[in-house]
């Protein structure tokens, strides 16, 4: 997610994508209650930081530490990997779904050490607002 958006653009794509749970780091904390307040699918938020776990959060390494690991599912290729979004031309955010083959495109290693079997040679801009400043012109290009 974008950090530099307001609590209520965060918000919006939560509830667009019904995100029951969301992951908060100790810089992202302050923004919680706002969070909280605005959305109406946000039901567990989990605590990732060095401070103490604020009050109405669980804490990561206790979750972990109380459960079982899960039976990998063996996902990659075209199967969803995530919904991402970015600041749209309406004013709102707009989400996009990718696969993991897409969702790794954009990255020069993966390109060179993963296989990628793509049928065109997609320009692929990855639309989450950040990182962008670490590509080059053109690197959106695969030739497979």
């Amino acid at each position: 997610m974008n950090t530099r958006w307001s609590a209520a653009e965060i918000a919006y794509s939560l509830d667009d994508c019904d995100t029951r749970v969301l992951l908060v780091d100790d810089h992202c904390a302050p923004m919680v209650a706002d969070l909280r307040a605005t959305s109406r699918s946000l039901a567990t938020r989990i605590h990732l930081g060095d401070n103490p776990t604020p009050a109405g959060r669980l804490p990561c390494e206790a979750l972990i530490e109380r459960h079982t690991a899960v039976t990998d599912a063996r996902r990659g290729g075209k199967d969803l990997a995530g919904g991402f979004y970015a600041g749209g031309t309406t004013g709102v955010p707009k989400g996009v779904m990718l696969s993991h083959e897409h969702a790794r495109l954009p990255h020069p290693a993966a390109r060179r050490t993963l296989p990628v079997e793509v049928q065109a040679t997609p320009d692929h801009r990855q639309p989450t607002g950040h990182g962008q400043q670490h590509r080059r012109r053109g690197s959106g290009k695969v030739n497979a």
